[in-house]
Formats: C-alpha cells, sequence, structure tokens
C-alpha cells in the first residue's frame, strides 16, 4: 500500500520515482542507536552502517540534477547520508501517509488562523525565543508564548493539544531522559508464571485549581518477555498466545514493585518544560488543527515526532543528536527569515546551509512535503479575533461532546478540556461578551467538582498489540500529602 502511495503522489508532481528496499522487520530500531553510537561514543563505524544503509538503496540517484527529493521511510534520514546536496523531505510510512499526503493537500488551501506558539522555559543565555516573539508580531500573528515559568507541563499540554495555532516553535532540552527499572511475574490464564521486564520514565504537572494534587503520566517499555528481548525475532518464534500479552499488558500497568533507577531509557523521549517533563502524550494538535512543528530540542527528529505527526502535524523539524546551542540559534534565525516568502523546505535547507561546517552540520530532518508554505498575516487584531472564535467554537463542541457521551471517563476528560478552554478565554480575552458566554456554558454543563479523575476507575484498556515500543499509560491524579 506505502509504494503505491509514494508513487501516486510522485505522479501528481511530476516527480521521478524509486521504489527500494523496506527495512527488515524491527531494523528501524537500529537506527537511532546507530546515530547515538556515532555521535555519542565517536564511533564512526556505527555512521558507516547507517550510510550503507542508505546508500544500498538510492546509491545510484544523481540527486544533483534535482530541485528536491521527498522520502517515503521507516525511519532512514537520507538528507543526512546525501548532505542535504538538495532540499530533503520525508514522509513516515508507520504513521499513515495515505492521511499525511492528504491532509498536507487540505491544509495547502485551507484558512488559517495566523497564530502561533513559542515555547521555551529559558533554559538557555543565548536562544531564538525573543527574536521569534518578535518575528510574529511583525508578521502580524497573535501569539501565544509560554516563556521562563509559563513554559511548564500544565501549559504546554493544554497548549499544544486544543489552542488554535499554525506554528509551534519548541526551544527546550529534550532526547532520552532518566526513568526506571522493573521486573514483575504475572500468572496467565492457563496457569502459566511468565515474567516481565520493562523500563517506565514518570513525569508529573500540578493540576489547575487543585492545590496539594498533580496529575502523573507513565510511559512504559517492554524490554523482555519470559527472557526473550521484546520486538526480537527470537520472541516472535515462541509463537506466544496473545492472551499472555494481554496478561502482561495488565501486569505493567497494575505493577507497584520496586522501582531502579536507570538512566536514559532507551528509546524515550521528553520535552522539558519548566517544572517537569513532557512526553509527547497527545491526542490532537492546534484545536484539531495541522500547525508546522519546529522542535529545536536535541534528539527530536524520531520518537516523539512520531507523536506530532500521529495528531496531525502536517510538517515536522526535528535534530538527529545533540544540537550546539549557537547552532539551534543560528539556523532557527535563517528559517524563519525565509519561511514566510518561501516553502518551509526551502526555508529549513537554507538553515541548515547556514551552520554548515560546524559540529551540527545536516542534524534537522524535515518531515513534511515540499510545497507547504505560510504567510503573513494581515492584522494582528484579526488574527486575535479569529482565535478566539475559534476557542469559543472549541468551547460549545466539548459542551456538545459532554452533552452527548455515555462514557463516564470521556466526561470527566472532556470537561476538563473545557474548563481550561474557558480559562483561555477569561484570561486572555476578558470582556463581559466572554463572561456572559461562560455564563451560558456553565448553564448547560455542570463544570466544579467534577475534573478531578477517579484514580480507583482508572481504565484498563491499553493497547494490546504485542509490537508497540512503548505504551501511555492512563494519566492519573494524586495528592501530595496522601504521596509523602
Amino acid at each position: 500500500m506505502s509504494p503505491v502511495i509514494a508513487i501516486n503522489y510522485a505522479r501528481s508532481v511530476d516527480a521521478d520515482v524509486c521504489v527500494v528496499d523496506a527495512l527488515a522487520q524491527y531494523e528501524g530500531r537500529d537506527i537511532q542507536r546507530w546515530i547515538y553510537d556515532w555521535k555519542e561514543k565517536n564511533d564512526d563505524s556505527q555512521f558507516t552502517r547507517l550510510r550503507n544503509t542508505a546508500l544500498q538503496r538510492i546509491g545510484n540517484i544523481p540527486f544533483e540534477k534535482y530541485e528536491y527529493a521527498t522520502f517515503f521511510t521507516e525511519g532512514l534520514p537520507y538528507s543526512l547520508v546525501i548532505e542535504n546536496v538538495i532540499p530533503c523531505s520525508h514522509v513516515n510510512l508507520r504513521i499513515r501517509p495515505d492521511l499525511f499526503v492528504f491532509n498536507n493537500l487540505i491544509y495547502d488551501s485551507a484558512k488559517v488562523h495566523h497564530s502561533a506558539i513559542v515555547f521555551s522555559p529559558r533554559f538557555f543565555q543565548d536562544e531564538e525565543t525573543d527574536e521569534l516573539c518578535h518575528f510574529f508580531a511583525k508578521n502580524e500573528y497573535y501569539l501565544r508564548a509560554m516563556i521562563g515559568q509559563d513554559a511548564n507541563v500544565s501549559n504546554f499540554d493544554f497548549s499544544v493539544q486544543f489552542f488554535p495555532y499554525d506554528i509551534l516553535h519548541i526551544c527546550s532540552h529534550g532526547g532520552e531522559v532518566n526513568g526506571y527499572q522493573m521486573t514483575d511475574t504475572f500468572v496467565d490464564r492457563e496457569s502459566n508464571t511468565h515474567i516481565v521486564e520493562f523500563e517506565e520514565v514518570v513525569g508529573y504537572s500540578p493540576v489547575p485549581d487543585k492545590e496539594g494534587v498533580v496529575e502523573v503520566t507513565r510511559k512504559v517499555f517492554p524490554r523482555k518477555l519470559d527472557g526473550f528481548e521484546w520486538k526480537s525475532v527470537e520472541l516472535a518464534k515462541q509463537d506466544i498466545p496473545s492472551h499472555v500479552y494481554t496478561g502482561m499488558w495488565d501486569c505493567i500497568l497494575k505493577c507497584k514493585g520496586r522501582r531502579k533507577k536507570k538512566e536514559q531509557v532507551e528509546m524515550s523521549c521528553h520535552i522539558a518544560c519548566a517544572d517537569n517533563i513532557h512526553q509527547g502524550q497527545f491526542h490532537t494538535l492546534a484545536n484539531h488543527g495541522s500547525p508546522l512543528v519546529f522542535n529545536n530540542a536535541c534528539w527530536s527528529w524520531s520518537e516523539v515526532a512520531a507523536f506530532f505527526l500521529d495528531c496531525g502535524a502536517r510538517g515536522y523539524v526535528g535534530t538527529l543528536w545533540t544540537i550546539d546551542n549557537q547552532d539551534a540559534v543560528v539556523a532557527a534565525k535563517t528559517f524563519y527569515e525565509k519561511l514566510l516568502s518561501d516553502t518551509v523546505l526551502a526555508a529549513l535547507h537554507a538553515g541548515i546551509k547556514a551552520i554548515e561546517g560546524t559540529h551540527s552540520e545536516n542534524i534537522y530532518v524535515y518531515w513534511g512535503l515540499h510545497f507547504s508554505k505560510f504567510t503573513p498575516g494581515l492584522d494582528s487584531k484579526a488574527s486575535q479575533r479569529h482565535v478566539r472564535k475559534e476557542l469559543m467554537l472549541s468551547a460549545v463542541r466539548w459542551v456538545e461532546k459532554i452533552s452527548s457521551t455515555q462514557s463516564a471517563e470521556v466526561k470527566r476528560n472532556s470537561i476538563r478540556v473545557l474548563k481550561s478552554v474557558l480559562r483561555e478565554l477569561r484570561v486572555n480575552f476578558g470582556a463581559a461578551d466572554i463572561s456572559e458566554f461562560e455564563r451560558r456554558i456553565r448553564a448547560k454543563v455542570e463544570l466544579d467538582g467534577t475534573a478531578r479523575r477517579d484514580t480507583s476507575q482508572a481504565s484498563t484498556n491499553v493497547d494490546m498489540t504485542k509490537g508497540r515500543d512503548s505504551v501511555d499509560l492512563p494519566r492519573e491524579h494524586r495528592n501530595l500529602k496522601k504521596e509523602e
């Protein structure tokens, strides 16, 4: 199916096509490790492996004669291998490439908000944040700036998902994060005992309007089942029944065993916030829109990128390894200088060339299509009114969802989002008509005292697919005093 999508897309833009061998099963997992060992352990042989893997597929193509290249791939960073000799973009074959192409086509002609988010906890003395805020203001965008202490987990989680915007820029730390190692046993329905080894990353953030209560997020990474490495050929040969995997996930979800600290949990990801970390557990983006995301954190091209792409981003820029701060600043400034007068692809190519010859040379990867463009706004007040209108429409839709759902959990979560939307309107768009609007909303939905999650009823219906690298467990609200 994927080659058909790629070929149809190529034909639609009058491009040449080269169909190459797919990666072997689970081979894509090795790519991140090769890059890590190359950059962090100075093992050039690992880059040679990466380069050979790519050139076996594209080594005969004379890229210099083309205007640009789009690679449909499960994770090979072809732009790095060919040293960005021409502008390069990528489409992730694991994340519904048909919908990705369709989404780009639809939003290329759709009405935009002319709204942007700049996120920075101010971890760096010299960063691009202030200049980007000025850039968006100069180009008549409505700006949601989360800077310093405002760049916390709660603000980030809400704004990225439910605030209407076209562009999100992240200036922070990223990459793999510390966590815990755990081992537990479980008995399946046939009375057989199994051992599961897994690693876990935990994040937390204060719950708005709930003093002393934090929201806890957990992401787990299975490592071994009965001694066999997770997603290995050896494990697949065991032909383990599906009910065993169901029991494994249930064991992981409920595990209360002793945790052993682990530095840099492999395949984990995070975006550092002012108060803790966010692990990319998004369900939607930009109020069900399709934004461009420039994640200028380290190691932001792979695992965390997948969350943004899966939730509908039409373009995503990330880094392949640890980026030097000054290079990140130069690349970002060059990118935005070109963005509103050219394509995203051309703007990023200019940013990449601006840091040629540095430690960060060819570090950026663009998941997107060659034609995506963004335009300046016409009037900042008009942009603000459009965002305000979208937030009010969003509130109405959440009321409809709350009124129609039969699920108590969906209703609780929807009320939580609705309260945050109303808070955003009240704080940043405060006016008499907003107060009246909120009064009408509250007349239809009971909001007080219903947003806190009842953890005793937390759903155990996690994805039981045996091929998952990781699983996000249900969020929990915990009382800090009780935890102490």
